[in-house]
């Protein structure tokens, strides 16, 4: 009887461990897409500190616009830098959130897709915006074009990807909720980040620099709980999933 038990045991692992082997299965797929999406979003959170700090060395608020325009031609290569930095953040931005979508295709409801196409609209705009910036640090504009136009557009585009960005986090809120350990976590954050970012129109030095914080943690606290996460399945798809595998027969 031991013997039959035995042999029938061995026979299921066996059936089972190549059935792993042939097809890895879509756990697999997003645990690597959940990895890389998380890498890509730790570089992305380095890319917005170097353009915060790169903005800052260039000392470009100033009160008037001519006095902008003197800082620019004085600190014209950090302004440069301030605005790769800012396509770099964009477009990684891009890349993360392409990622995101087949990481977290477990979580149910709207909102994940909607999340996605909103941080992707939001890095495409950031790239235009940082695309002005270093056009407009690299080349003789004042000939050519209203500078105070152009400044006025990189502006506007900053802005707008802002918002669209912190509307993005707002909606990755319960996304987040559905999942275990740090991205439950991140998730309770989502929403007051959400709006720090959507808030950024109000021209505010504290709200800017708290609303950055809050971003940054987002992106850090996310991308750990991407890298350091199961595959991006929610507790009860986990749960789920462990009740698939073959239960061992005592002897």
């Amino acid at each position: 009887m031991s013997s039959s038990i035995n042999n029938r045991w061995r026979t299921d692992l066996n059936s089972w461990s190549l059935k792993a082997e042939a097809d890895p299965g879509p756990q697999r797929a997003r645990s690597i897409e959940a990895i890389t999406a998380g890498t890509l979003l730790i570089l992305s959170a380095i890319a917005a500190t170097a353009m915060v700090w790169a903005r800052l060395q260039a000392d470009i608020d100033q009160p008037t616009f001519e006095e902008t325009l003197a800082a620019i031609d004085q600190n014209t290569l950090w302004y440069t830098w301030h605005g790769a930095a800012r396509t770099f953040f964009g477009a990684l931005l891009i890349a993360a959130a392409s990622l995101i979508g087949p990481a977290m295709a477990s979580a149910q409801g709207w909102h994940l897709k909607v999340a996605v196409a909103l941080l992707i609209l939001g890095g495409i705009v950031m790239v235009v915006s940082g695309v002005i910036v270093i056009f407009v640090g690299s080349f003789d504009w004042t000939e050519i074009y209203d500078v105070e136009q152009l400044d006025g557009n990189r502006a506007l585009a900053g802005s707008i990807s802002n918002t669209i960005i912190g509307l993005a986090i707002i909606l990755m809120a319960p996304v987040q909720w559905s999942q275990g350990g740090i991205m439950k976590l991140t998730g309770w954050l989502a929403p007051l980040t959400g709006l720090g970012m959507v808030i950024i129109w109000w021209d505010s030095s504290s709200i800017h620099q708290i609303s950055g914080l809050l971003f940054l943690s987002w992106i850090l606290g996310t991308s750990i709980g991407l890298i350091i996460g199961r595959n991006g399945l929610p507790r009860k798809s986990r749960d789920i999933a462990n009740t698939d595998q073959p239960a061992r027969v005592q002897a």
